[in-house]
């Protein structure tokens, strides 16, 4: 699974995506803004950004995954049993269809908007920085 590496404590993530067929994920300024404020709300908790890129077709994202203290007190969960990646892919999840659902609405169309999966590659050369 070449292109969707586990969410792992601390660790650095490449994450991107890409709207289905022809279709634009963003049509106008205010679908940037929106998107960036479903960003806010539900990735900001969970991981830092340190650099992001949204075109019209699709985005990219450079972001840190935060500590397992702080994760586990926002899922709320101290159980040995805690599932750290399936929490971190909700909330990008949760993120993703927040955006969707919205602008689907906005343009009056059904259906995903997304590609299925959003890929996910984890960064272990300070390299991809500078790049």
């Amino acid at each position: 699974m070449k292109y969707f590496d586990k969410f792992h404590p601390d660790n650095f993530y490449h994450i991107y995506n890409h709207a289905v067929g022809n279709e634009n994920l963003f049509r106008k300024h205010d679908n940037f803004i929106f998107f960036l404020s479903r960003y806010d709300k539900y990735i900001f908790p969970i991981a830092k950004t340190f650099s992001y890129c949204l075109m019209p077709n699709h985005f990219h994202i450079l972001m840190q995954v935060r500590d397992e203290k702080a994760i586990r007190f926002l899922a709320k969960n101290d159980d040995d049993e805690f599932d750290f990646h399936k929490f971190i892919m909700q909330q990008l999840s949760n993120f993703l269809n927040s955006y969707a659902k919205a602008f689907n609405k906005q343009h009056n169309r059904r259906g995903a908007l997304f590609l299925d999966f959003t890929r996910r590659k984890q960064i272990k050369d300070e390299f991809i920085f500078l790049n």
